[in-house]
């Protein structure tokens, strides 16, 4: 009988646990290949430029969340996260006066499926109707990234 006790009280303790690990990811979304696209993953080869979109209407997003992965080569190049009003014409959110900063990130040579390189970008007052995150390579390389935004309600 001690036994079914004790894996009773084992199994709620996992599943609480695995309430409070999860809790706080409802609010979280991930970028597309375009606004209307589930895609939500892009390949940079060599120099080329890759995008990923997220549009909001209602929402407020707080931050950008970036998962680099190195698929072969030397991982290099710049991500820059945009902004827009009108989810078509968009503009840098660069701004290393502003509190928290808004800066272009530098790919390294580093990331891996298990273990990806990562940087995010607190938000603050950057606050617009869409964003656009974008990769541009360089040299010899494949990489693959992806994108998390935290929301407000």
């Amino acid at each position: 009988m001690k036994k079914y006790i004790l894996g009773l009280f084992l199994a709620l303790t996992v599943f609480a646990s695995y309430g409070q690990l999860t809790g706080n990811l409802r609010n979280t979304t991930h970028m597309k290949t375009s606004l209307s696209s589930t895609v939500d993953s892009v390949v940079v080869t060599n120099t080329a430029t890759a995008h990923l979109y997220i549009g909001f209407t209602a929402k407020k997003a707080l931050s950008v969340q970036a998962l680099i992965t190195k698929a072969s080569g030397t991982g290099a190049g710049t991500m820059t996260l945009y902004g827009s009003n009108d989810g078509i014409n968009y503009f840098a959110v660069t701004d290393a006066t502003s509190t928290p900063t808004v800066t272009t990130y530098t790919v390294t040579d580093a990331g891996t499926y298990a273990a990806p390189q990562t940087t995010k970008w607190d938000l603050g007052f950057h606050k617009y109707a869409a964003y656009r995150l974008t990769h541009v390579g360089s040299g010899t390389m494949v990489t693959r990234f992806k994108a998390i935004v935290y929301y407000e309600d």
